[in-house]
């Protein structure tokens, strides 16, 4: 199996991203819009992570992961329509 050498400079999809953090992509989205995830846009307008900046963000949750039971984003509660 040939293996490629990966490079802090990759560029990563959204889906791969998510792979490597161990999340869903909407939660790569909502920390890309937050600005917690740096991200260009593709001619086709994708985002594109820098690896580095993935691997950067692994290591940031593996120091401080996220409490059980609490949310990391605030939700908006939905307006009743009775």
């Amino acid at each position: 199996m040939y293996m490629q050498k990966q490079y802090p400079d990759d560029l990563l999809n959204t889906g791969n991203a998510a792979k490597l953090v161990g999340v869903g992509v909407d939660q790569i989205r909502r920390l890309s819009k937050q600005g917690r995830l740096p991200f260009i846009r593709s001619a086709l307008g994708h985002r594109l992570f820098k690896r580095g900046d993935v691997e950067k963000l692994v290591a940031e949750r593996r120091a401080n992961p996220p409490q059980p039971g609490r949310p990391s984003t605030k939700r908006k509660e939905k307006a009743s329509t009775q």
